[in-house]
């Protein structure tokens, strides 16, 4: 089963690959759902491709927005550059597409996008007698529906199992567009759905005043537990969510989505499942649910007081006073970096205090120094420090051991020859012609020490 990562940008491909990724996702500049990733320049796709391809890693191109007639001659000139890449695959919403993408890049593979709303057997197999080789099925499906589905259909089926989750049905909503021009369609999206609002019944009470105004903000997904069950069901691709995250976000989430793959692939217990949901929590989450995949739809999988970062749970509000509160928890979390804690106030918002304004009492107790008050035996939630968020190619632990072989004769050609441990050979002449030394001859080491300068690449020298 493969792991399928987000690259909003070259640094995020770095982490996905240091991650474990089999394989990534990626945008160009134009025609891409996530306008505000970094995304791709042409020389900069070129090289992912290059890159990942050294690494096994399959790179699929996003072409997931709606596409309009005066952008025409301009796809079709991308669609000739992606055709000349050798990309894995192209992900793809507007069904308008097809036959042009079929004329000018016949090479690569047809993803249906999850943007398409696909969410039945039948919307599969329409898919797939237009020649379609996956379909990314809605986020919106449970674990049976997406097993009669793949028990049903030839295609490739790829799955959501970690990110955002969006309030309507993939693909449809239109809210943004119409509350503010931006279309999500169009890989614009505001997040109106992230806003707080008034729930009014039909004499204009508000009725949600005990609960959060964030009503339309649902938590985030969450399959770690799932993928078990997914590998059994033959889904082909678990797909993170988070081209707009930090490549550090991808890096956790793909190695820890890389151990429950091997894990399951193998028959084996995921020993490191508390570890990896812990190590999951920590990074950026709305709070996280199972909800749709568990068949499980509810208010709980509402954000409803804030659809910021939660962070870790660390306990429950107790013992409040004028200008302190107390919480308990099972771990002393400074010593993994904390910057501070949220808490649910009374007026159901999240705040922030900094660790420097919460002190340690007891055994797992903690004071909190502010002038917010919180809400009676609410939630109170570890936030750490994110640390490191970039990624450069030396950054990278997994090397590729190489083996090098330097032939230099008198009067002969300078001939180098590389090989890696899968058998690929790299053979290189130099136009140059080797002399005979007048003083003393290169050695051994000096050679070697000049092969093993191999800089910011993916190589090492075996």
């Amino acid at each position: 089963m493969e792991l399928l990562a987000p690259a909003g940008s070259p640094e995020h491909l770095i982490a996905a690959l240091d991650g474990g990724a089999d394989a990534v996702y990626l945008g160009g500049k134009s025609f891409s759902a996530r306008k505000f990733a970094g995304n791709f320049s042409p020389e900069e796709m070129q090289d992912a491709v290059r890159l990942a391809h050294t690494r096994g890693v399959a790179v699929y191109v996003t072409l997931n927005t709606l596409i309009g007639d005066i952008e025409m001659e301009s796809l079709k000139e991308y669609l000739v550059f992606l055709s000349s890449i050798n990309i894995d695959g192209l992900l793809i919403q507007d069904l308008g597409c097809i036959d042009l993408i079929k004329e000018l890049a016949p090479n690569i593979p047809l993803h249906a996008s999850t943007q398409m709303t696909v969410s039945n057997l039948a919307g599969v197999k329409f898919l797939e007698s237009l020649g379609f080789k996956r379909v990314v099925l809605s986020r919106e499906l449970s674990l049976m529906e997406i097993r009669n589905i793949v028990s049903s259909c030839s295609v490739e089926i790829e799955v959501f199992i970690h990110g955002a989750l969006c309030v309507c049905y993939s693909g449809q909503c239109l809210m943004s567009s119409f509350s503010g021009g931006r279309s999500g369609n169009r890989g614009a999206c505001a997040q109106p759905c992230r806003k707080p609002y008034d729930l009014v019944d039909l004499s204009g009470q508000t009725i949600n005043k005990e609960k959060g105004r964030y009503i339309l903000s649902l938590k985030d997904l969450i399959g770690l537990d799932s993928v078990p069950q997914l590998l059994d069901a033959g889904v082909k691709s678990l797909k993170i969510e988070g081209r707009m995250k930090s490549p550090k976000y991808v890096y956790n989430t793909v190695s820890a989505y890389r151990k429950a793959i091997d894990a399951a692939e193998e028959g084996a217990v995921f020993k490191d499942h508390g570890k990896e949901v812990i190590r999951l929590k920590s990074e950026f989450n709305r709070g996280y649910t199972t909800g749709y995949l568990d068949d499980d739809i509810s208010a709980d999988m509402v954000t409803e007081f804030a659809p910021g970062n939660r962070g870790i749970e660390a306990g429950v509000v107790r013992n409040i006073h004028h200008d302190e509160f107390e919480f308990a928890s099972a771990a002393d979390i400074r010593r993994q970096s904390a910057t501070g804690i949220t808490f649910i106030s009374n007026k159901r918002t999240i705040e922030f205090v900094p660790m420097k304004n919460v002190y340690r009492k007891g055994r797992g107790i903690y004071q909190v120094k502010t002038k917010i008050r919180p809400m009676t035996k609410g939630q109170v939630f570890w936030i750490l420090d994110p640390g490191k968020n970039t990624y450069t190619l030396k950054d990278m632990d997994q090397k590729i051991l190489i083996d090098a072989s330097l032939s230099a004769k008198p009067d002969r050609n300078v001939e180098l020859i590389i090989r890696d441990q899968d058998g690929n050979v790299a053979k290189i002449t130099s136009s140059y012609i080797a002399q005979t030394a007048m003083h003393g001859a290169t050695q051994d080491s000096i050679v070697r020490e000049q092969l093993s300068r191999l800089g910011n690449t993916v190589f090492e020298l075996n």
